[in-house]
C-alpha cells in the first residue's frame, strides 16, 4: 500500500519516495484504506518483542550483585599483572578449565578499567551481546521471509526475543564471567549469517573467518563453528567455482590454524577415556545430549526434558523436508538455520564427553541454555516458514489445498507450543534470580566488613582469597572501589 493519496507508484525516472511533508499528509488517507490495522499490528509486535527484554532487565537490575563469584576470582591475577604492566598476550591465551578465553578477558579488562571492576558492567554487556544476537537473527529471518512474499518476520520477532532473552539462562545473566558464552554465541550466529548473505562479498567472508576465531577463543565449543558452518559455505551461489574453491581453501587453513593453536600445549581430558566412556555407556550420553537440547523448553522432569530435545530434533527434520518439497525455499536458504541447530547439537555432544558421568540432571544447569537455544531458534524459524509456505500453497485452487491447510495448522500449533514452553521456562526461572541475590548479597556485606564469607572461602583452585582481597583494597577495585 503506497503512501500517496492516489496510491500510485513513482514513474520511471521519478523520485524513489515522496517528500516528508507529502508522506505526513498522506497518512490519514492510508489509515482509512486499512493502514491503521498495519500500524496497530506493528505496534503489537513491537510491544510483544520488547516485553521479554524488559522482563529480563528488571530482575537483573534488582537481583544482580556486584561481587566476584567462584571462578571469577581467578581474574584478579590478570588485573594484578595489568596494573603491574607485565600482562602479555600469552597470559590472556592461557586456558581456564577447558576454555581459552582470550577475547572475553580482553573485554573484562576493558570493563574493569572503565568501571573499577564493577560486575554490573559485565551483566549489562551480557544483555548488549544478547541484543546483538537478536538483531542479527531478525536480519536473517526477514530476508528469508521475504522470499516467501512476507513483508517481515511478523510474530516470529517476539518469539525469537522470548528465546534470546529467556530467564532460563539465569546463571549467565547474573554471573559476569558468563560473558564468554554470549560473546561466543554472538560470534557464531553473526559468522553463520554473514556467510549466508545471498550476495557474496569478500569482506563478509573474511569477517566470518575472524568471527570463527573469536568464537573459538571465547569457549571451547567455539571450535565447532568451523565444522557446522560448512553447510552454509558449500551453499554459496552457483557460478562462482573459483571463488568457492578459494573460500574453502581459506576456510580450511583458518580452521587448521585456529584449532592447532588452541590445542597447542593444551592439557584437557583424555581422549581415549572419553571414547571408552561413550562406547561403554552410550545411553547415558544420549540421555545427556537430549536433556541438554531440551533444557530451554523442558520442565524440571528429566524424561520430559529429554523428550523435548528429541521432539526438537524431529521438528527440524520434518519441517526441513516439507519446506524443500514445497519448492518455495532452496536447501541453501535453510542452511544457516541448520548450522545453528548443529551448533547446539555439537555443543551438547562435546559437553557430554566430560559431564555425562555426572548424570543427566547436570545437563539442565542454566548456563547451558545459551548454547542449546540456537536449536529452538531454528525450530521456530522453520515452523514459521512452513506455515507461510503452506498458506501460500493453500491459496492455489488444486486438489492439495486441504492438505496444505492441515500442514499450516499443524505448523502454527507446533510454533505456539514451543513459544509457550519457552515462556513457561522463562517465568519459572525468576526464583533463581531471587535465590542468587539472597546468597550473594550477605556475602558482599561480610566481605566489605572485613570478613571472609563462607561462600567465597574456596573461590577457585590456586586462588588466595586473602591476597586477592588485599590487592582489590589497595587499588580500590570491585566492592572496595568507593572505600
Amino acid at each position: 500500500m503506497g503512501l500517496t493519496p492516489d496510491n500510485h507508484q513513482p514513474e520511471a525516472g521519478g523520485p524513489a519516495h515522496d517528500s516528508w511533508p507529502r508522506r505526513v499528509t498522506a497518512l490519514p488517507q492510508e489509515m482509512k484504506n486499512g493502514g491503521g490495522l498495519l500500524w496497530a499490528r506493528s505496534l503489537l509486535i513491537l510491544g510483544l518483542a520488547l516485553a521479554p527484554f524488559v522482563f529480563l532487565v528488571v530482575p537483573v537490575i534488582r537481583y544482580g550483585v556486584d561481587l566476584p563469584y567462584s571462578d571469577q576470582w581467578a581474574f584478579v591475577w590478570f588485573l594484578r599483572r595489568a596494573y603491574e604492566g607485565t600482562l602479555s598476550l600469552h597470559d590472556l591465551w592461557l586456558p581456564h578449565n577447558e576454555h581459552r578465553m582470550l577475547f572475553p578477558r580482553i573485554v573484562f579488562l576493558a570493563l574493569a578499567r572503565l568501571s573499577g571492576w564493577n560486575i554490573s558492567y559485565e551483566l549489562a554487556a551480557n544483555i548488549v551481546l544478547a541484543t546483538g544476537i537478536l538483531a542479527v537473527l531478525l536480519h536473517q529471518t526477514r530476508s528469508t521471509s521475504s522470499s516467501l512474499g512476507a513483508r517481515g518476520a511478523g510474530f516470529l520477532i517476539p518469539a525469537l526475543s522470548l528465546t534470546v532473552f529467556s530467564l532460563k539462562q539465569a546463571d549467565n545473566w547474573l554471573w559476569g564471567l558468563q560473558l564468554s558464552f554470549f560473546l561466543n554465541a554472538l560470534a557464531v550466529v553473526s559468522g553463520i549469517i554473514a556467510l549466508a548473505m545471498p550476495a557474496f562479498r569478500w569482506w563478509r567472508f573474511l569477517a566470518a573467518v575472524f568471527l570463527g576465531v573469536v568464537a573459538s577463543y571465547s569457549t571451547a565449543n567455539g571450535l565447532l563453528y568451523w565444522f557446522v558452518a560448512l553447510p552454509v559455505l558449500f551453499a554459496l551461489p552457483r557460478g562462482r567455482r573459483n571463488t568457492k574453491r578459494l573460500c574453502r581453501a581459506i576456510w580450511l587453513l583458518a580452521a587448521a590454524a585456529t584449532i592447532g593453536s588452541y590445542l597447542y600445549d593444551y592439557h584437557g581430558s583424555d581422549a581415549g577415556a572419553a571414547v571408552a566412556s561413550i562406547l561403554g555407556h552410550p545411553l547415558d550420553h544420549v540421555t545427556y545430549v537430549l536433556c541438554y537440547l531440551g533444557n530451554p523448553v523442558g520442565p524440571n522432569h528429566i524424561l520430559a526434558t529429554c523428550l523435548a530435545g528429541a521432539l526438537g530434533l524431529l521438528a527440524l527434520l520434518v519441517t526441513g523436508l516439507l519446506l524443500v518439497r514445497s519448492r518455495h525455499l532452496t536447501p541453501g536458504a535453510l542452511a544457516p538455520y541448520y548450522s545453528l541447530a548443529l551448533y547446539s547439537l555439537g555443543s551438547a555432544c562435546l559437553t557430554s564427553v566430560g559431564r555425562a558421568s555426572l548424570g543427566a540432571l547436570q545437563a539442565k544447569v542454566s548456563r547451558y541454555v545459551t548454547m542449546a537455544s540456537p536449536l529452538w531458534i531454528a525450530v521456530l524459524v522453520l515452523l514459521y516458514l512452513l506455515f507461510r509456505a503452506s498458506v501460500l500453497e493453500a491459496r492455489a485452487q488444486d486438489a492439495r489445498r486441504r492438505g496444505r491447510r492441515a500442514v499450516a495448522g499443524a505448523a502454527l500449533a507446533a510454533f505456539a507450543a514451543v513459544v509457550l514452553a519457552v515462556g513457561r521456562s522463562s517465568v519459572k526461572a525468576l526464583p533463581v534470580f531471587q535465590d542468587w541475590h539472597a546468597k550473594l548479597a550477605p556475602a558482599r556485606a561480610e566481605l566489605l566488613s572485613g570478613g571472609y564469607p563462607e561462600l567465597l572461602r574456596d573461590p577457585f583452585p590456586g586462588v588466595d582469597l586473602m591476597a586477592e582481597t588485599a590487592f582489590l583494597k589497595e587499588h580500590r577495585l570491585s566492592v572496595f572501589r568507593d572505600r
